[in-house]
């Protein structure tokens, strides 16, 4: 009821942990291996299985069965994607040697930290991994499209997840200015000049 007020007088409980909701991180990827994000009961990582991050490209290509190509996008492993493997996006997840992306999925969904601490994590280590292929993190944006449209139904909750998507970073493009009737500026993207 707006316009008036509410004396708590007693504890609230927090119901709200992330459970059933996919947590998508795109940015230098995430360290799948560290203990912020080990699954409950795990002391120590030992594969992938003992972790709570997924990747975006990898698995769901092998938990979901997409196919990348069939949706006009490159495999990882596969030609500017060669370099998208486990090892190399776990391995290089940096911004200058920042862990950014571990330390965004932390906040958000960490074990101990995070808002979301019962949400389930995925990766996609698009924003600056030229390393791993990627030219232009906004690219990102078609495969966790596909990937969403082609997650399954949750056997507990009877739909799909609800994705929410990270973008912890920006973009910026220097123009310089002098007449906008002398100087006019186009952009391409993707074929199209706007």
């Amino acid at each position: 009821n707006f316009g008036t007020n509410t004396t708590v007088s007693e504890d609230i409980k927090y119901s709200l942990s992330g459970k059933n909701v996919d947590v998508v991180i795109m940015d230098t990827g995430v360290r799948w291996d560290h203990p912020e994000f080990l699954k409950l009961g795990v002391t120590n990582f030992s594969d992938e299985d003992s972790t709570r991050v997924k990747d975006i490209l990898i698995h769901g290509s092998s938990n979901y069965g997409i196919n990348w190509s069939s949706h006009g996008l490159v495999d990882p492993g596969t030609g500017i994607l060669s370099n998208y493997t486990i090892a190399n996006a776990l391995q290089s997840s940096t911004f200058n040697g920042s862990w950014h992306g571990s330390h965004v999925a932390g906040t958000a969904a960490g074990n101990q930290f995070g808002v979301a601490f019962d949400a389930n994590i995925w990766s996609i280590a698009c924003v600056d991994r030229s390393d791993v292929g990627f030219t232009d993190p906004s690219d990102g944006f078609d495969y966790i499209r596909i990937w969403h449209k082609n997650k399954p139904i949750n056997p507990q909750t009877g739909r799909k997840n609800p994705t929410i998507v990270n973008c912890s970073w920006g973009l910026r493009q220097f123009v310089y200015w002098s007449d906008i009737d002398t100087f006019p500026y186009t952009v391409n993207f993707r074929g199209n000049t706007y």
